[in-house]
C-alpha cells in the first residue's frame, strides 16, 4: 500500500522545523563547559546536613571570607568544582561558611 505523498511531505517538514528548534539547544547543552557547584545530589543526608550546620553559602557575604581564602580550600580541576577539606561535595571560590581559616600569610 503507497502512502500518501502529502502526509510524507507533512511529516518530513514537521521534522525539519522540529530539528532546527531542538538542535541549537541541545548543542549549547553539550558544549557547555561550566560544571553545576550547587548539585548536591550525590551527597547523603548527613553531609547535606553538615553543609547547613557549617552555614557554606555559595556567595560570600564577607570579601575576606570567601572559601578561596581558606585553608580548607581545594582547587578545582579544569571544568570542575572547587571542595574542602571538611565539608563533603561541590565548593565554589566565592562561596563561605562559618568554618572559615584563613590561609596563613
Amino acid at each position: 500500500m503507497s502512502q500518501n505523498p502529502i502526509l510524507r511531505r507533512e511529516a518530513l517538514r514537521r521534522l525539519a522545523i522540529f530539528s532546527a528548534v531542538t538542535l541549537p539547544a541541545a548543542l549549547m547543552l553539550g558544549c557547555s563547559k561550566s560544571p553545576n557547584c550547587e548539585d548536591t545530589t550525590g551527597l547523603t543526608p548527613e553531609e547535606i546536613e553538615a553543609r547547613k550546620n557549617a552555614e557554606y553559602v555559595p556567595q560570600a557575604m564577607v570579601v575576606a571570607k570567601k572559601c578561596d581564602g581558606c585553608v580548607q580550600w581545594i582547587p578545582p580541576a579544569p571544568d570542575k568544582c572547587g571542595g574542602c577539606k571538611v565539608l563533603k561535595g561541590p565548593i565554589v571560590a566565592e562561596g563561605s561558611c562559618k568554618l572559615f581559616v584563613p590561609k596563613p600569610a
